[in-house]
């Protein structure tokens, strides 16, 4: 479908046999492939991973799971790098508490990485995954403390971490959606816990450390109804120019549910400031903007070149892509 709502066109339709069944999740885009995942059907009725052109050509199926040591209905989408597809699936596994898996994007080559066995290192993971060079990063929705886990994983099976495990309480619970990845810095909701039990938007370092809840939703009884910020978030996190963007399950004005928006900078118990520097991506071109007086942006052709700062102690600076590389720095004066 066009972004103006226009020529909706239906590109595969499943049958619950072979192709699979119930895909709950979004897809990822390669060139002109998109690679998802069905809940169900398959060779064995636990569901499939897929990939079609965008013109809805060439349907094929790259992995049917068993059941088995490969795991089992897959809620989430996939994340990919190097034509490799990464991915969760909520059951199976060699604990029954599902897996993380990887598969070529030509369908050879499929592999559990990681089998959750329950307990402190979590289980049952629902959400997509984020991919950092050789890092997977990711969370469960049960398991650690009870309420689930972040945790990292290399991409090649080995160094599985457990980063966070939630406490029920004010930093959270539950998480059944991917992570944001942005620099060292991950962002995330959990559907329930917080302040009122409604459910949190947080952050964390890469190496598990700094852990926040960067805002909690709030709540009137019964929970979810008239809260005008929302309930439940289930959805994962867009970022940018420094404002993350979502959407909440429950809450809002007439308790059906909102989109909202949260500049970072703040905190769950006072008004988010904006950051001083935000990128961000246009057509032909990345625009840098920044604010805050005592601040100046530098720009340098090579990292360790000389900085020179840009005109305007503030403003907005769009550098085109056609233009050399550039590094860009914000430093007190």
């Amino acid at each position: 479908m066009n972004t103006d709502g226009t020529a909706f066109k239906n590109l595969h339709t499943f049958t619950g046999g072979s192709d699979g069944a119930n895909p709950y999740a979004g897809l990822v885009l390669s060139g002109t492939t998109l690679y998802g995942t069905a809940n169900q059907g398959g060779g064995a009725g636990n569901g499939t991973v897929f990939a079609v052109n965008t013109d809805g050509t060439g349907f094929k199926v790259l992995h049917s799971f068993t059941g088995g040591a490969d795991g089992s209905n897959p809620d989430a989408g996939l994340a990919i790098s190097s034509n490799v597809l990464y991915g969760t699936a909520g059951q199976g596994g060699s604990a029954g508490n599902g897996v993380v898996f990887a598969v070529n994007t030509d369908g050879t080559g499929f592999k559990a990485l990681h089998s959750f066995t329950g307990g402190a290192v979590g289980a049952n993971p629902s959400a997509g995954l984020a991919v950092s060079g050789t890092t997977l990063y990711g969370a469960a929705g049960q398991g650690g403390s009870g309420n689930g886990v972040v945790f990292s994983l290399n991409t090649d099976g080995t160094l599985f971490k457990t980063l966070h495990s939630f406490a029920g309480g004010a930093d959270g619970s539950g998480p059944s959606a991917g992570l944001l990845l942005s620099g060292t810095t991950l962002y995330g909701t959990a559907s329930q816990g917080g302040a009122a039990n409604n459910g949190v938007i947080f952050s964390l370092n890469t190496d598990g450390t700094s852990f926040t809840n960067v805002y909690s939703f709030s709540a009137t009884a019964p929970p979810g109804d008239n809260n005008t910020d929302g309930a439940l978030p289930h959805a994962g996190l867009l970022l940018q120019a420094g404002v993350l963007y979502s959407t909440a399950l429950q809450g809002g004005s007439f308790a059906q549910g909102t989109l909202f928006a949260l500049t970072l900078g703040g905190s769950s118990t006072s008004p988010p400031t904006p950051i001083p520097l935000a990128i961000q991506a246009a057509p032909g071109a990345v625009v840098l903007s920044w604010n805050g007086t005592g601040f100046s942006l530098q720009s340098a052709p090579v990292v360790n070149g000389v900085f020179t700062n840009i005109p305007a102690t503030s403003g907005i600076y769009t550098n085109p892509i056609t233009a050399g590389q550039q590094f860009f720095r914000l430093i007190s004066n």
